[in-house]
């Protein structure tokens, strides 16, 4: 008589399971949904403000960046971005790239910038991802420089912040767009 699966069975349907999950390619978050807010020192909406998004996932070898100009309300939405990669293709990829000055995992930033102002943080305008949710609220606070004056601070005059920032003709255009 016949007791259903037998031992044999069982062992090569779990290695056949096995492989299959390490073969398979699941989806992996690059970059989370971001959703992110300019807003002055008073909390009122700082309108046309640019908002970057840097991703690296070293050990996929995943490099994107995008921009979003900010709307009337200083708010833009970053959708979240996957790519799929197996175990065993994850794992091979971050063996290979082990060493003193390799960079593995995720490592996604946020920065907005608007012209006539300037971060009030000390840190700078910069937010980071942990990799570890799948959406992000961020809040940016800046406050209004002095006339001509604009970026980090509030530290540099329009003629030298459009010389030595390669952004500054898109971040002009989000202002005049909003």
């Amino acid at each position: 008589m016949m007791t259903g699966f037998t031992k044999r069975t069982k062992i090569l349907a779990g290695v056949a399971v096995f492989t299959l999950l390490l073969v398979y390619p699941f989806k992996v978050t690059v970059m989370p949904q971001w959703n992110v807010r300019a807003v002055d020192e008073n909390g009122a909406a700082v309108p046309g403000a640019y908002f970057q998004e840097f991703a690296d996932q070293w050990t996929l070898d995943f490099h994107q960046e995008e921009s979003i100009c900010g709307d009337s309300n200083g708010e833009a939405h970053f959708p979240r971005h996957t790519v799929r990669a197996s175990v065993l293709e994850r794992v091979a990829s971050f063996v290979s790239k082990l060493g003193p000055h390799s960079g593995l995992g995720p490592d996604v930033a946020m920065t907005a910038e608007r012209l006539g102002y300037g971060d009030i943080t000390t840190e700078g305008a910069w937010v980071k991802w942990n990799g570890w949710t799948n959406q992000v609220d961020s809040k940016f606070v800046f406050r209004r420089c002095a006339e001509a004056y604009t970026g980090d601070k509030c530290h540099f005059k329009y003629d030298y912040f459009f010389a030595i920032n390669s952004s500054a003709k898109k971040i002009a255009s989000c202002q005049s767009a909003s």
